[in-house]
């Protein structure tokens, strides 16, 4: 039996009759013998690998996109190597490790907007296929997918002006940011021919302690004026939730509270989370089979946006009076 039929029944490239196949087989068995994938990825030039690479993973928006991207893969051959990055200095190390570990692709979800520059994104999709998932670098060839985050916002928007909100208190986000930057555009439009909607803004971040300012919101009257706090994001919103919470104030009896992302966790707080979906779903097959594409010589994809969905359910409520 030769090498190149024993290759031939573990790569699945090319015809082998049904018995020799069982013979392959069987003696790979008794011999308790399993594929060398780094010989072979050196052979091939390829480690069949995509890195992945996330800002925070205690956000549980970024887990459940690996979890969503991992799905998509799954079905091939593909393998994920994952970098989080918390702190900012440490994007460029990741990408780095991830080129020495030879992947063939990198997804990026996210990515740290505060560096300086984003050489080592662009230099980076000039070696192997890049995708960013939910930002775009304007004025460079990295493909981006991206949920209509403005549309979204506008919808919510919208649907807060219906209930009667006419006071709302933007919470999270960074000035500049991109995800920051299309939530509120989206909300600034969909209040935009009401003169009478008083709309501020609180830029204190991504994080779950974002939602810590609301204590010298509360203590400085907070509920005297604000009917409705838009986070910016599911994580942020829960943390508002239980500020809210410890301070005897009561969702959505005493003030709305609305999110972004619908995490599981949104379905898990008391009450359910009104949030906007971003479809992370399609956000990962668009991902992934973009990178498949190019991996195959096809042209890049430029950008691609993904529909959002309103999540309607118990955060939120009207204060007409009927």
């Amino acid at each position: 039996m030769s090498i190149a039929t024993v290759s031939r029944v573990i790569n699945g490239n090319y015809p082998v009759g049904k018995k020799t196949r069982q013979r392959v087989l069987k003696a790979m068995k008794d011999l308790g013998y399993s594929p060398n994938h780094v010989a072979r990825s050196l052979a091939l030039q390829s480690t069949s690998t995509i890195g992945v690479v996330c800002t925070d993973l205690k956000n549980p928006y970024f887990v459940e996109m690996i979890e969503q991207i991992q799905l998509v893969t799954a079905g091939s051959s593909l393998q994920l190597l994952l970098q989080n990055t918390s702190v900012a200095e440490n994007e460029r190390d990741a990408v780095q490790l991830l080129l020495d570990r030879r992947v063939d692709a990198i997804i990026f979800i996210a990515h740290h907007e505060e560096l300086d520059d984003v050489e080592h994104i662009t230099s980076t999709a000039k070696m192997v296929p890049v995708v960013l998932i939910g930002q775009e670098l304007p004025g460079t060839k990295v493909m981006s997918i991206c949920a209509e985050e403005e549309q979204g916002m506008y919808t919510l928007g919208k649907q807060l002006l219906q209930l009667g909100h006419r006071n709302v208190l933007f919470l999270g986000g960074k000035e500049g940011s991109h995800p920051t930057e299309v939530k509120l555009r989206g909300l600034r439009n969909a209040f935009a021919l009401n003169n009478d909607v008083r709309l501020e803004v609180e830029l204190t971040g991504y994080q779950y302690t974002a939602a810590n300012v609301l204590e010298d919101r509360i203590a400085g009257g907070l509920l005297q004026w604000c009917t409705a706090i838009v986070a910016v994001s599911d994580y942020v919103a829960i943390g508002a939730l239980n500020v809210l919470d410890a301070n005897g104030i009561r969702v959505p009896t005493d003030i709305t509270v609305t999110g972004f992302d619908n995490i599981f966790w949104a379905t898990c707080v008391r009450p359910k989370l009104t949030t906007v979906e971003p479809n992370k779903e399609l956000l990962a097959q668009n991902a992934v089979h973009a990178i498949m594409n190019a991996l195959d010589g096809q042209a890049s994809i430029g950008k691609v946006l993904v529909p959002s969905e309103l999540i309607l359910r118990g955060s939120h409520r009207s204060i007409i009076s009927k």
